[in-house]
């Protein structure tokens, strides 16, 4: 017993010499997060985008702990949880907010709460929530959001891009179906949606020089359509692989200087013809991603 409470009695003393042993950070006094979104309300499948920002509040950098991500909480009308909080990023070493600085990235929410039918994107049933974001011990402000229902077009709409692009079996037929749709439902709410998965499978399809040609078209199409839309991210990202493939890449050991620079030159040349925050956040965040080996 005396060696046993001995053991214990180390043990916590060790605890208590390491601040961090068993203790998670606290962010209070140091960091706020401010949440925003790009409307209030969004017709059943629309997929729902977060701008979550992250304020240091002091005049020293903060070093955030890697044991900290920010989490995306969501309650119907009644209080109810949707679903477990979900983790939208993770960072597994520590990273810095600078000082009297702030630091932003969009999410999409993907919480679902419809398991009876599939839709184009976010399946969050018709009604009113509550929707906000933590980071440890801190919390965002609120936002209210409405999902409605979709009308009679729009829900068939939203049948045919599940059915063509959703549930596909030959990628190039899947492709094929994609354009049609573009042109087939030029005004539709679920248009961003037609956009976004045709870029993923024209990321996904061969390196051919007419994808690679086709991946860039699409993606600049999206950007002049829906420059302020979420999914900007998904159409640059696009651009880029599309731009690597012209290049040459990928190379066994990454880009080399003239690549990295050609690439940094055409995101510029985006973040100047589209002078919108998102673009321009999304844009320098890929330039970094995209250093020369």
């Amino acid at each position: 017993m005396r060696e046993r409470s001995s053991l214990l009695v180390c043990f916590a003393a060790i605890a208590m010499s390491c601040p961090t042993f068993g203790f998670a950070q606290s962010l209070k006094g140091k960091v706020a997060l401010e949440l925003s979104a790009d409307k209030s309300v969004y017709v059943w499948g629309e997929n729902i985008w977060l701008d979550v920002t992250r304020v240091n509040l002091l005049h020293d950098e903060v070093v955030v702990s890697g044991e900290h991500h920010i989490g995306i909480r969501v309650t119907d009308d009644s209080g109810r949880r949707v679903l477990p909080g979900l983790i939208v990023d993770y960072y597994a070493i520590p990273y810095s907010v600078p000082p009297r600085s702030n630091v932003t990235e969009s999410f999409r929410v993907d919480h679902r709460n419809d398991t009876t039918e599939e839709s184009p994107g976010a399946r969050l049933l018709p009604g009113a929530y509550t929707v906000w974001a933590v980071l440890g011990d801190v919390t965002s402000n609120t936002l209210q959001v409405r999902v409605i229902p979709p009308s009679a077009e729009e829900r068939m709409v939203a049948a045919e891009i599940v059915k063509k692009i959703g549930r596909w079996k030959s990628i190039s037929q899947a492709i094929q179906d994609g354009k049609a749709l573009i042109q087939q439902f030029p005004h539709s709410v679920y248009l961003p949606s037609i956009y976004s998965r045709l870029l993923s499978l024209l990321s996904a399809s061969d390196r051919s020089f007419d994808r690679t040609d086709e991946l860039m078209k699409y993606s600049m199409q999206f950007l002049e359509t829906f420059p302020d839309n979420g999914e900007a991210i998904v159409a640059l990202e696009s651009y880029v692989i599309g731009l690597r493939g012209k290049l040459g890449f990928p190379h066994p050991q990454g880009l080399d200087s003239q690549q990295a620079r050609r690439i940094e030159e055409e995101l510029s040349r985006i973040k100047a013809r589209f002078p919108n925050e998102r673009i321009k956040r999304y844009a320098g965040n890929i330039i970094k991603n995209n250093q020369p080996r």
